[in-house]
């Protein structure tokens, strides 16, 4: 992918002087007509030789005289190959010649070959390539007969190309006649397919050292995609991209890299997304060819895999850089972003190929391209079709890429906000027509990246005076959005507090009892976590020694085995883990701790205890003697879901019986130890359950014991005194609520 396509140049050989053609080794004199966005072919002319370059930006009609580049290739034809003794290939070679235009007359070529029942007009083309020699590489340019050898095999290759172009391109792709010319050329290519893609391979492999590059990689491209679009038959498709010399060929599409400017190649097809991409989204079509095309990269080199992986994030990045020079290329970009994403991620569900992709940024690279495109959208104005693209692409690279993929989405979200997921999706509900679906998974991003707005790292990248204005812009255009745009605004106020809170107060997360009392209002900066369970954390040696006699013992053999379990289950699906992949990092938590400490000072009211108004009480039932629960003592439970905070009030017996018990790496003891001190002495005590989201299936638990101090300052009454995080199934919140 390029900024500027370099200059493109392609030519036929014309008639001169009763010749048919013009000899291979004669001179040869050329015009020059610049072209805008046509498709790939070879133009005609039975008195001049004409030459077109293709700049793709701007027309003219003005001619000129221009020599072809001596270290460039270019397709030739052998002059045994246009012989008119027999009428037939005569007929044949004007339909072909005429299919090669700008204004192609692919109809009747297709009419002509069903007519004629000529099919071996393809098996001739085919013949040529059989019978040139494969150079050796790197292709040698001054070596005259090697280069004419090449020449005459891009002609052969350009000729097929022409074939598929018309089986692609006709006026009714479904008419019986298309049909039956296809599948009389299609047992032609498999018997040469071999040749094929070896003469492609060969010429693509050869394109850095030639003056003419894009003209060489167009054709390769244009060529594989389109005979893979011509296929009917799906089973046979998927055979045809399932093998290896194609896949290997994607493969070497992808890295092709512009020896001008050091960015990858862009063949933009006349507004629709780039040929490479395509051909890629083409490959990816269908389950066995993505496992296929998956197998093949895991068995290559790690620097070969490492070159792949790099061509599929980084090319959005460039693709996004000239989206905005026409509005043909606007949209070009949309889609080819919107495949290139769709096509990682399909990939990134390997374990090993994930850990490459996180190596490389994926989803940083990815959001900004998307954040950039939608910018430039948002100046230029796009229809309302590409806007449902962008989207659709934000809401899978959200669902797909991060919540579906990541082992602990917590840990990466932040890369989303970063990127300026927030604005994109902003944009999409100002621009996306009332009632479309693409407005409801706007709204879903918007609900899911909501529930993470806690983190700090994601707050910081969300509070943004850009930010606040698109939620203003999007509440106003938009009815749907109005009430998350109302919450997502209330969050980003609740979270101002939240930061300020941290900037004058300090968060324990030290899981010794005891440590509040004997440092009372101190905060422990370095914080060691246990080696076995990895769960409970400490201020000091002398904290995890007390605390290990008091309760740790009795807890942490289950609580190891859960999260030994945890990094089994995950391994086979992640290589090279970090330990915030497994369980959520210290930063984190002392966010949450954060948010939930301010929601409970803003609430404004004492937070229920162990003193339930007289009308609440009732005889204590046995199952509540049973585990220690009374059906007096009350916790509140703070949720921060998709879309919303909510704050009920839940009686301890039934939060054990809702949540409690399905948690199964559950600190019993601890637990009770709290909950006592919080009967005992219900006026300085009050516990809360703190929900977040963790990823598709789980959610973080997090059970606080707070001290209520009446003479505080308000907002700051209640404080955390000790904490307890786990990880528990989802479903547990729906039953909470």
């Amino acid at each position: 992918m390029c900024i500027q396509l370099f200059d493109w140049y392609w030519f036929t050989p014309v008639r001169r002087s009763g010749n048919i053609f013009r000899n291979r080794q004669s001179s040869f004199h050329h015009s020059y007509k610049p072209i805008l966005n046509v498709h790939l072919g070879l133009q005609v002319s039975f008195d001049i030789l004409v030459i077109y370059h293709i700049d793709n930006a701007m027309y003219d009609s003005e001619r000129m005289e221009y020599e072809e580049h001596p270290r460039g290739i270019y397709p030739r034809f052998p002059q045994a190959f246009h012989t008119f003794r027999d009428p037939v290939i005569a007929k044949r070679r004007w339909f072909v010649e005429e299919a090669r235009k700008p204004a192609s007359a692919f109809q009747e070529l297709i009419d002509f070959l069903y007519a004629e029942k000529d099919y071996a007009a393809l098996g001739d083309v085919l013949k040529i390539l059989e019978a040139t020699p494969l150079p050796p590489s790197p292709l040698d340019l001054y070596d005259e007969e090697v280069k004419d050898d090449v020449q005459m095999a891009m002609g052969a290759v350009v000729e097929v190309m022409t074939f598929y172009r018309a089986f692609t391109s006709a006026a009714d792709l479904e008419c019986p006649k298309l049909r039956e010319v296809k599948a009389g050329c299609f047992p032609l290519l498999v018997d040469h397919w071999g040749t094929v893609m070896k003469w492609l391979a060969f010429l693509l492999g050869n394109a850095h050292v030639v003056a003419n590059s894009p003209l060489v990689l167009h054709i390769c491209s244009e060529t594989l995609l389109r005979v893979v679009l011509a296929m009917d038959d799906e089973r046979s498709q998927e055979e045809l991209v399932a093998l290896p010399s194609t896949i290997d060929y994607v493969f070497l599409l992808l890295c092709q890299v512009n020896p001008e400017t050091g960015k990858y190649y862009y063949c933009e097809q006349s507004g629709t997304k780039c040929a490479i991409i395509h051909i890629l989204r083409v490959c990816m079509a269908s389950r066995p060819a993505i496992l296929a095309l998956v197998g093949r990269l895991k068995e290559v080199t790690p620097k070969t895999r490492n070159r792949i992986i790099a061509s599929i994030i980084h090319r959005p990045r460039f693709i996004a850089a000239i989206a905005d020079e026409n509005d043909s290329r606007m949209t070009s970009a949309v889609d080819s972003i919107h495949a290139i994403l769709v096509c990682g991620a399909e990939i990134i569900g390997d374990d090993v190929l994930w850990a490459c992709f996180r190596r490389l940024d994926y989803l940083l690279e990815y959001t900004s391209a998307l954040t950039s495109i939608s910018v430039k959208a948002h100046q230029r104005g796009l229809p309302d079709e590409k806007w449902e693209q962008i989207a659709e692409t934000t809401w899978r690279l959200v669902t797909h890429m991060v919540i579906k993929t990541t082992p602990n989405p917590t840990e990466y979200f932040h890369l989303l906000t970063e990127g300026g997921l927030i604005p994109c999706a902003l944009r999409c509900l100002i621009h996306l027509p009332h009632g479309s679906e693409s407005v409801e998974k706007a709204i879903d991003v918007l609900s899911i990246i909501f529930a993470f707005l806690p983190v700090g790292k994601v707050w910081r990248a969300v509070c943004t005076p850009e930010t606040l204005d698109l939620l203003h812009a999007a509440s106003t255009m938009c009815p749907m959005a109005r009430d998350i745009c109302s919450t997502f605004e209330s969050g980003i106020e609740l979270g101002k507090l939240v930061r300020k809170r941290q900037e004058h107060t300090g968060f324990d997360l030290c899981c010794s009892l005891k440590h509040f009392s004997s440092k009372e209002g101190g905060t422990a900066d370095i914080v060691r976590a246990c080696s076995a369970c990895k769960v409970m954390t400490y201020c000091s040696t002398a904290c995890q020694k007390e605390d290990w006699v008091a309760f740790h013992s009795r807890e942490c053999p289950r609580m190891a085995l859960w999260y030994r379990d945890r990094t089994k289950s995950l391994e086979p699906w992640y290589h090279h883990l970090r330990s915030f992949d497994i369980w959520t990092s210290r930063a984190t938590r002392r966010d949450q701790l954060s948010w939930l400490e301010e929601v409970a000072n803003e609430m404004g009211t004492r937070l229920p205890s162990s003193n339930p108004p007289k009308s609440q009480s009732v005889a204590r039932p046995r199952t509540a003697r049973a585990v220690g629960y009374s059906a007096h003592s009350f916790i509140t439970v703070i949720t921060c879901s998709e879309g919303r905070i909510s704050r009920t009030k839940s009686s301890l017996l039934s939060h054990n019986n809702a949540c409690w018990r399905v948690v199964k790496h559950w600190p019993d003891a601890r637990i009770q130890k709290c909950v006592r001190d919080m009967e005992l002495r219900p006026l300085k005590y009050a516990l809360v359950e703190g929900i977040f989201k963790y990823d598709e299936f789980h959610s973080m638990f997090v059970f606080v014991k707070m001290r209520y101090d009446a003479d505080a300052e308000e907002g700051l009454r209640y404080r955390v005194v000790n904490s307890f995080f786990r990880l528990g199934p989802t479903s547990i919140v729906e039953k909470l609520r």
